[in-house]
């Protein structure tokens, strides 16, 4: 009688769990995004001259991106995992550090090996054709996610070192920062103890990382990225091994923008249409090696501790 009471209660458990961590990811999100427009729109009334236009003023998109950020995506979330899910400190803060140096480096190598599958995956997202009872919203979401584009050029344009460092500040660092604390840190440990199962939980997490964009054309590609960084922080047990990959994803498209809008890049990194076939096997392969060598280290890692246990 009891057994089967907790059965229910389980059945009951994960869709509620996993209702109220894609509710707290859109908190999160909603708060950046309130915040940024707010700070935005205070320093526009501010600073701003009689012919400017709030959507082509780069330092009021680049305040708004920070101040949005640190509130909404780091200060709240910390607040959340100190005050309410105390729980999370230890799997976020206490974290593993054998291997680190091995998992560093096999992040920022899985970072460059993975980029022409990313590239492939992301050109067909691009294409994907929605039936014609969706025409219309397809075309608003094409709309939509173009706007977001230009902002984003606009924003990672820089002439100087400094405007560099704060470019990749701004998109490269403080999105890694926020974003695996929130999906990796808070929403993959939780799901993970509701399912008590890392693949199901990888998968579920790195589909709201995707989802929680709001860019369909660019989902697919996010949601490949978002599992590579989800086995990345379980494998390794350190979150810093996820932010490093972010980061230096983020950090590489920054970069390859600037070049590739200055001259100095002839391949559009926005694009795999100018990469030889040959590469995406090598991708494939190489990043499944990486992998593999990830995993036997946290298999290695994790029957230690049992059998010291």
């Amino acid at each position: 009688m009891s057994n089967n009471h907790s059965i229910e209660d389980r059945k009951i458990a994960w869709p509620l769990a996993l209702l109220s961590n894609v509710l707290i990811a859109l908190g999160f999100l909603f708060m950046y995004q309130g915040v940024g427009v707010i700070l935005s729109s205070f320093y526009y009334v501010i600073e701003k001259s009689p012919e400017s236009n709030i959507l082509l003023r780069k330092d009021v998109l680049l305040v708004g991106q920070i101040g949005g950020i640190l509130v909404g995506m780091i200060v709240l979330p910390l607040l959340y995992i100190f005050f309410i899910k105390k729980e999370l400190q230890k799997p976020i803060f206490e974290p593993s550090w054998k291997q680190i140096s091995s998992f560093m480096l096999a992040a920022i190598s899985i970072t460059f090996i993975i980029m022409p599958l990313v590239g492939i995956i992301g050109d067909w997202n691009k294409d994907i054709q929605l039936s014609f009872v969706w025409d219309s919203l397809a075309s608003g979401m094409r709309v939509m996610e173009d706007k977001a584009a230009q902002a984003t050029k606009l924003i990672v344009e820089y002439n100087s070192i400094g405007e560099m460092l704060l470019v990749l500040f701004t998109v490269a660092l403080l999105p890694a920062v926020a974003e695996e604390l929130v999906f990796r840190g808070i929403l993959l440990n939780d799901l993970n103890k509701t399912f008590n199962n890392v693949h199901l939980s990888v998968f579920i997490s790195a589909f709201i990382f995707s989802f929680i964009h709001f860019q369909f054309f660019g989902f697919f590609p996010r949601l490949l990225l978002g599992i590579v960084l989800g086995y990345l922080y379980i494998t390794s047990g350190n979150i810093l091994v996820s932010m490093l990959m972010h980061f230096t994803n983020n950090a590489v498209v920054v970069l390859a923008m600037n070049l590739h809008a200055k001259g100095f890049l002839e391949i559009d990194p926005e694009s795999s249409k100018d990469l030889p076939t040959e590469s995406i096997y090598i991708s494939i392969i190489l990043s499944s090696a990486l992998f593999y060598a990830c995993w036997r280290m946290y298999k290695l890692r994790t029957d230690t501790k049992k059998t010291n246990v």
